[in-house]
């Protein structure tokens, strides 16, 4: 595995993470992902679309034309992201391979991704509300 131990010399809370210039590369193919189209992923069984929690901070398109869906980030975009830091970190191809202990260590390293993004101000979290997924509905013709 490509680790180094990172941190605050003085902290005992050490984690094990990329080097450097892995970690440079890798936040940058993340970076890429992120912002190509949005894809989301759709479950024909429950005949539902997963969304992801996420949005760019700034907009894919000219600052002229900003609407809320070129800063929308597809659950598959996030999907294939965490993929390729799992293929990255630990030289498997699929999350399924994980011993339990690797898939903490996997969760781990992602929430470090996550936060270097945010930090970065290359994504942030959205709201239930700020999805316009709701809808009000009055029906004014029983009213008293």
């Amino acid at each position: 595995m490509k680790r180094l131990s990172v941190g605050n010399e003085n902290n005992s809370n050490n984690r094990t993470c990329f080097s450097n210039s892995m970690t440079n590369k890798l936040i940058q193919k993340i970076k890429d992902i992120l912002e190509s189209t949005p894809l989301d992923i759709y479950s024909e069984s429950s005949d539902t679309v997963n969304e992801a929690n996420f949005e760019l901070v700034n907009s894919r398109f000219e600052k002229d034309k900003l609407t809320e869906e070129d800063r929308y980030i597809g659950s598959a975009n996030m999907f294939i992201a965490a993929s390729l830091v799992c293929y990255d970190y630990f030289d498997f191809t699929t999350i399924d391979e994980l011993t339990e202990e690797q898939l903490d260590e996997f969760y781990l390293v992602w929430k470090d991704v996550i936060e270097e993004l945010k930090k970065d101000r290359f994504i942030r979290e959205i709201g239930l509300l700020s999805k316009n997924n709701i809808k009000v509905v009055v029906d004014n013709t029983k009213l008293p």
